[in-house]
């Protein structure tokens, strides 16, 4: 009975993060009072390991990660990023796809210096195995992420990038 409550908790905060936009300052709040603390997010991430809790953590941290700037640097400052690019690794493919949509978020959103940091943790090597799936959004999600990293990289002089492609 608890899991279903922590699922059911975690859903609703996935969908307050969901519309942004709107809810930014709530969003912010969130990330002020420490929701994503490392104690939270890596029980959730990391000691729980049941599917449904994985694939609803990323997708609520991926709506973290479409906000702003802050709430980027924010799920980066957290340390949360290694622990989603192993999730790129999970056999579950619905984890997968939402840890995808996360780091894929976080490089359209986010600056340089947080994309250097997905790169450095294997965002490129953990994007590339989705690319062979069947589901065309999780293909244009990863494509688009590919294009933000590698625009980056040109802009910054650095063609580390386009040889991890």
């Amino acid at each position: 009975m608890k899991l279903n409550i922590f699922i059911l908790c975690l859903e609703g905060q996935g969908e307050i993060f969901r519309n942004h936009k709107t809810t930014s300052i709530f969003t912010n709040c969130c990330c002020n009072l420490s929701f994503l603390s490392r104690r939270l997010c890596v029980k959730v991430l990391f000691e729980m390991k049941k599917k449904n809790i994985l694939k609803e953590a990323c997708w609520a941290l991926s709506n973290v990660t479409a906000g702003t700037k802050q709430q980027v640097q924010a799920v980066v400052d957290f340390g949360l990023i290694p622990t989603v690019i192993n999730l790129l690794h999970h056999t579950d493919y619905k984890i997968q796809r939402e840890a995808a949509w996360t780091v894929c978020n976080l490089v359209t959103a986010g600056n340089f210096s947080n994309i250097e940091h997905c790169v450095q943790h294997g965002a490129i090597e953990g994007l590339r195995r989705l690319l062979s799936c069947t589901d065309t959004d999780t293909i244009v999600c990863v494509l688009d992420g590919y294009t933000r990293i590698l625009e980056c990289g040109e802009r910054h002089g650095t063609t580390t990038y386009c040889d991890k492609v």
